[in-house]
């Protein structure tokens, strides 16, 4: 996979919750959104579902909270 689309996911565990583009160019984009489309309605519930779940983690105030202690705890060793 290109490490721009790579980058795209800043780190947050998305796999299996979207359709991830192989690339960033329109070919690739195009295969991602044509692989979205042809998904069952069931399957697109479950991804639905999944993505949901992971944005929730992802960006809770938990998350945010801890991330922030995190860079926090890395400026202060490198101060």
């Amino acid at each position: 996979r290109s490490s721009s689309v790579r980058r795209a996911l800043a780190g947050h565990a998305l796999e299996g919750a979207i359709v991830l583009a192989e690339d960033d160019d329109h070919d690739a984009l195009a295969h991602a959104l044509d692989a979205a489309l042809g998904l069952s309605p069931v399957e697109r519930a479950a991804l639905a579902r999944r993505g949901h779940a992971a944005l929730a983690g992802s960006f809770s105030e938990a998350a945010f909270v801890d991330a922030l202690r995190r860079a926090l705890a890395d400026a202060a060793r490198r101060a």
